[in-house]
């Protein structure tokens, strides 16, 4: 009907903070596409990897995925070299060792596709760029939503509340 009432914040903190809320959310929608391109990735290459690791963003897995990508590049690598990879990135290594068995087993039996060319390689490197750029990029505004709230005086009392973090603050 034409009413409505206009809410203008000023030029202060609440706006700076709104803006990065506002920021930090369509950063986030993109992070979940750029997950989603990733798993479409793995799908078509290397299928198995998702049955072994709990997330896409597994630590172990972006590590895996940045130097061993590929069902040929780890059984080139080995099953010393992979485990060697996955103890560096879990804190728990009879698990890693447990977990590189699984991946090197996957890599000789995987149902991806057997022909990887130099165009397959350059896409799963563009969405793992992505994902990682993304993920940094959230963890900057997080720090920045962080360092804004110490500016207003009652935020310590809303942080301490169970539950709530620098974002739902």
């Amino acid at each position: 009907e034409g009413k409505y009432i206009d809410t203008v914040i000023e030029e202060s903190v609440f706006r700076n903070l709104r803006t990065l809320a506002h920021v930090r959310e369509r950063t986030q929608r993109s992070s979940i596409g750029s997950t989603h391109v990733l798993q479409a990735v793995l799908d078509d290459y290397f299928p198995e990897l998702r049955k072994i690791f709990w997330s896409v963003k597994a630590k172990g897995l972006m590590a895996l995925l940045a130097n061993y990508p590929f069902p040929e590049d780890v059984r080139n690598a080995g099953l010393a070299v992979i485990t060697a990879l996955l103890e560096t990135t879990n804190k728990r290594k009879r698990e890693a060792r447990e977990k590189a068995k699984q991946i090197y087993q996957a890599a000789t039996e995987s149902v991806g596709l057997k022909t990887i060319g130099e165009a397959d390689r350059v896409r799963l490197a563009i969405c793992l760029e992505e994902v990682t750029r993304s993920e940094t990029r959230i963890k900057d505004l997080e720090r920045a939503i962080k360092e804004l709230l110490t500016q207003i005086p009652l935020a310590e009392y809303i942080l301490s509340l169970p539950g709530i973090g620098p974002v739902s603050c």
